[in-house]
């Protein structure tokens, strides 16, 4: 399927008419998959896009699916409503892990019981992320939007790396490895990322007097794929190879906007935009899972929207993308130093 983009006399009617094409553009069903004696992990999967993600494996018989949440009791509600659906065998354990991707303590500690737990992982969602149009920081020192929806979000994915190169051993030659993937959004191509020609992309992102609420959401969501295509560039240099990459579920109903939509006029517009166009959330949750259960070959950190493979900002396949792409994996690298994070098992 060919991504629709409209030329039209002025920019933004352009981006208006390609956002509504996709919009309305059919989502199919995600593939049927037998998970049987398969390990599943959905992160933020207490609530929205994550919980129908999580609903719509379960119903694919894994042996475990962990509802991974920073809200305990809430994941457990939402893992209560999984497991009393006629359609999820008895067979598949829901099970309810804490992860708070504003804390490093609690994503290591998250990864520490995967590995000492899961004998195998197969597929990783990971879906969790905020918007917010507020400075504040993390207990880490970190403006929280960032650390949630990049530093955490890929501190999580590459010590999850060994474990899925163990499981994508057990596969045969003809079956599609395990895979990774990270939601961004198609916001990723209204950012300027005036960031990139700072010294220190990151330092400079957690600083109070360059931070623009309106542009850091996208900036984040930019800033995954850019890292997405640089981790599966480096993992898949070495076999076996696991599947990497992001997806854009498209504007749907969910609670991710609370934040943004605090202001009243916004939340008008955003409100009267997401009635006429707005996917279900079921929707979102089956664009997520198409992009952890589909054929296509995903192993370059490949950009999904409309369950095909789309366009990146240009930003990121233009002239000084690649550039940018390796700063911003060394800052990253060395901020994974300073937490005694390994990674050298990575090219």
């Amino acid at each position: 399927m060919r991504q629709l983009r409209f030329t039209l006399p002025f920019p933004w009617m352009s981006g208006f008419f390609d956002f509504v094409a996709r919009q309305a553009t059919r989502i199919p069903p995600a593939p049927v998959v037998d998970l049987t004696g398969k390990n599943v992990i959905v992160t933020g999967s207490n609530t929205g896009l994550g919980f129908e993600s999580a609903l719509g494996l379960a119903k694919l018989k894994p042996a475990r699916l962990i509802v991974a949440c920073r809200n305990v009791q809430k994941g457990e509600n939402a893992a209560q409503k999984i497991r009393d659906d006629p359609a999820v065998s008895s067979e598949t354990s829901v099970e309810v892990w804490q992860l708070d991707l504003a804390d490093f303590a609690s994503v290591k500690a998250f990864v520490e019981k995967v590995n000492k737990e899961l004998a195998r992982l197969d597929i990783v969602i990971e879906n969790a992320g905020l918007t917010t149009m507020k400075y504040n920081t993390t207990k880490d020192g970190w403006e929280v939007l960032t650390q949630v929806n990049v530093i955490s979000t890929f501190l999580l994915a590459i010590a999850l790396i060994p474990l899925l190169r163990k499981t994508a051993s057990l596969y045969s030659p003809t079956e599609k490895p395990p895979r990774m993937v990270i939601v961004s959004s198609d916001s990723q191509h209204w950012t300027s990322f005036k960031a990139r020609k700072e010294p220190n992309i990151f330092k400079a992102l957690n600083d109070p007097a360059k931070f623009e609420g309106p542009s850091r959401y996208a900036t984040s969501k930019l800033m995954e794929v850019f890292l997405a295509r640089e981790l599966a560039e480096r993992v898949n240099s070495a076999t076996p190879e696991i599947g990497i990459c992001t997806v854009h579920p498209g504007m749907c109903h969910s609670d991710i906007a609370k934040e943004m939509t605090s202001n009243i006029i916004i939340r008008v517009i955003f409100g009267l935009i997401t009635g006429i166009f707005a996917r279900t959330t079921a929707q979102g949750g089956a664009v997520l899972n198409h992009a952890a259960l589909c054929d296509l070959d995903l192993k370059k950190g490949e950009y999904l929207s409309e369950c095909h493979v789309a366009e990146t900002a240009k930003i990121v396949t233009g002239l000084e993308g690649k550039k940018i792409q390796e700063k911003l994996w060394e800052e990253l690298m060395s901020i994974f130093d300073g937490l005694g994070v390994e990674h050298g098992f990575i090219a």
